[in-house]
């Protein structure tokens, strides 16, 4: 099995990239309007803008059980603002928890694997791993979500990494995946989270009994600079 990207389809546990969820606002706002999470009520999300003179913006998502997790951008200068929540795509069904960015400016949603352990079903060795991140993880100055992650190969017994960088931009994340030997380094990330530039999105242990499927891999390496 090749190496994926980070964000994968499941077959019957579905798990995708830019999520079939649809989801509407109510009406949309000009960028320059800074917006902050103020509630949620069952699927539907509502913001406030930050100087509080004009009315909330609520966010249809379709999607259940939401959870906060954290802005992407808490300093304003990304050209759109992000929203990250952990939530399930449908009710009382067995597809995975992931995380989701919301993006109440233009509507949008994209989805990424939740970060955790997946262990298989039937050998229960471990098949996929990852520590997720989000702010000014990396080196340099822009906030980006970012998946430290591991997955085992039929052709290799140890795991092969790789890293998922999402940057803002207009209206949605520009997702880039990167293989190889000069990978950036979680180390520096750690160190922003000690210093609170960085936050770690908590992970979560689970079984899956269905193979990954790659979607749409792009090879690439880069150092940390």
């Amino acid at each position: 099995m090749k190496l994926i990207q980070f964000t994968l389809i499941l077959l019957g546990f579905s798990i995708a990239s830019i999520a079939p969820v649809e989801s509407s606002i109510a009406s949309k706002v000009p960028l320059s309007t800074q917006l902050q999470f103020d509630h949620f009520d069952q699927q539907t999300v509502y913001f406030q803008p930050a100087d509080n003179t004009k009315p909330s913006v609520s966010m249809k998502t379709g999607l259940f059980d939401l959870t906060f997790i954290g802005e992407l951008d808490e300093s304003g200068r990304s050209p759109d603002q992000y929203f990250l929540f952990s939530a399930k795509p449908c009710a009382n069904c067995a597809e995975d928890r992931m995380v989701y960015a919301l993006a109440p400016n233009s509507g949008k949603t994209q989805a990424f694997v939740f970060p955790g352990k997946i262990l298989d079903d039937s050998s229960r060795r471990l098949s996929f791993q990852s520590r997720g991140f989000y702010g000014r993880c990396l080196a340099g100055s822009e906030s980006v979500l970012v998946f430290f992650q591991e997955e085992h190969s039929d052709r290799h017994r140890r795991l092969l990494p790789s890293v998922l960088i999402a940057r803002p931009k207009e209206s949605y994340l520009n997702e880039e995946l990167l293989e190889g030997r000069r990978l950036p380094g979680i180390r520096t990330t750690l160190r922003r989270v000690k210093k609170g530039e960085c936050h770690e999105i908590t992970g979560r242990n689970r079984v899956n009994a269905q193979k990954l499927i790659n979607v749409r891999v792009r090879s690439k390496t880069s150092p940390d600079s």
